[in-house]
C-alpha cells in the first residue's frame, strides 16, 4: 500500500487537505501570528512557556504527523516529539490544557482521515461531532459470507 506519492504527499487524501483543511489552518496561523506579535510587542511580555503532552487521537501515523506539523506551523507552538499517540508541545504562552489544544485542530485532522473513502458531501460539514467509522453496509445472507 502506498501512503505517499513520489513527491512525499499523502496521495490517499487527494485534494481534500488543500480545499478544506488548508484554508482553516491558514486562518489559525494568521490568528496565532497576531497573538504572538502582541506578546512580543507587549511591555510586560506575558510569557508562559510550557511543555505539555497533547493526545493525538488520529487513527493513522500520517494523521498524527499532519496534526503535529499543524501544531508546529501555528506560531507560538512547536511539536517537540511525537511518540505513539502523544505529542510533546512547547508553547510560548500556553494557557489552554492539552485537551483544549487537541480540540478543533485534532478533530479536523481526524475528519480528513475519516473522509479518505467517503464522498465529499459527507466530509465538508464544519461540525466537530465524531461519527463512527462503519466499514460499509452489513452483509445480507448469502453475500460475502463463507
Amino acid at each position: 500500500m502506498r501512503i505517499v506519492d513520489e513527491e512525499g504527499a499523502p496521495a490517499h487524501l487527494g485534494l481534500r487537505p488543500f480545499l478544506i483543511y488548508a484554508p482553516w489552518l491558514a486562518k489559525e496561523i494568521v490568528t496565532s501570528n497576531i497573538n504572538v506579535a502582541r506578546i512580543i510587542l507587549s511591555r510586560v511580555m506575558p510569557l508562559r512557556r510550557n511543555l505539555i503532552l497533547v493526545p493525538a487521537k488520529q487513527r493513522s501515523e500520517i494523521g498524527r504527523v499532519i496534526f503535529a506539523n499543524s501544531i508546529t506551523l501555528t506560531p507560538g507552538t512547536v511539536s517537540v516529539r511525537l511518540e505513539g499517540k502523544e505529542i510533546l508541545v512547547h508553547g510560548l504562552s500556553l494557557d489552554e490544557s492539552a485537551e483544549d489544544m487537541a480540540g478543533e485542530m485534532g478533530e479536523r485532522v481526524s475528519r480528513l482521515e475519516r473522509c479518505e473513502d467517503a464522498s465529499a458531501n459527507e466530509c465538508d460539514d464544519d461540525s466537530t461531532e465524531s461519527t463512527p467509522n462503519h466499514p460499509g453496509p452489513p452483509n445480507t445472507p448469502g453475500q460475502g459470507e463463507s
